[in-house]
């Protein structure tokens, strides 16, 4: 009997270990979230928006509802990133070798730096983006806050260098319009727990 309830008593420390450092997954809410990449040029300053993409997170949870990052996939349809000017996108399409290349991607390494402060949170995660067939790596800053235990919002800015991709700046007018090297790429994220 004795053992028997040792038994026991080992299963239930075993099961309240694993629901208290349970590791969550969460998915991007569509309607909720918004992907920009914004840019310069010699004429004026141009947006244009991902509109069709999807996002994975798994994050553990400790006994202080702290949270740690273990992974992150993002991948976006490169055809689908649109701005307001048909010809934008026709030039932007062909920088981004749309027909050989696809999809844009965003594959997690590690964390650099994490830090919470009751619901709010910020840090660092270092991940490979793939965009237009050129593998870098970057540092992907972050900043969050925690609506639920099921649900939490995520914004950052990430500047590139279009160059380091391998990609031209496209050119306009016959290269009286030129667009900048640099840009930023700009999230706003609401995830939510995979049922």
């Amino acid at each position: 009997m004795i053992k028997n309830t040792g038994l026991i008593l080992m299963i239930i420390l075993l099961f309240m270990c694993h629901n208290t450092y349970a590791q969550k997954e969460y998915q991007i809410v569509s309607e909720k979230s918004e992907l920009t990449i914004d840019g310069t040029s010699t004429l004026h300053d141009w947006q244009m928006i991902a509109n069709d993409f999807v996002c994975a997170a798994s994050i553990d949870f400790d006994a202080l509802k702290n949270k740690q990052v273990k992974d992150v996939h993002f991948q976006c349809d490169a055809e689908k990133i649109l701005s307001d000017k048909n010809a934008m996108d026709k030039k932007a399409h062909k920088a981004l070798k749309v027909d050989e290349f696809p999809k844009v991607e965003f594959a997690f390494q590690s964390v650099k730096s994490f830090e919470q402060k009751e619901d709010q949170f910020a840090g660092e995660i270092m991940g490979f983006l793939t965009l237009a067939g050129e593998k870098k790596e970057i540092m992907l800053p972050f900043v969050g806050k925690i609506l639920s235990e099921s649900q939490f919002d995520i914004s950052g800015t990430v500047p590139l260098k279009m160059s380091d991709f391998g990609i031209s700046p496209p050119i306009f007018m016959f290269g009286a319009v030129k667009t900048g090297d640099d840009v930023n790429l700009k999230f706003q994220f609401t995830f939510k727990t995979i049922e």
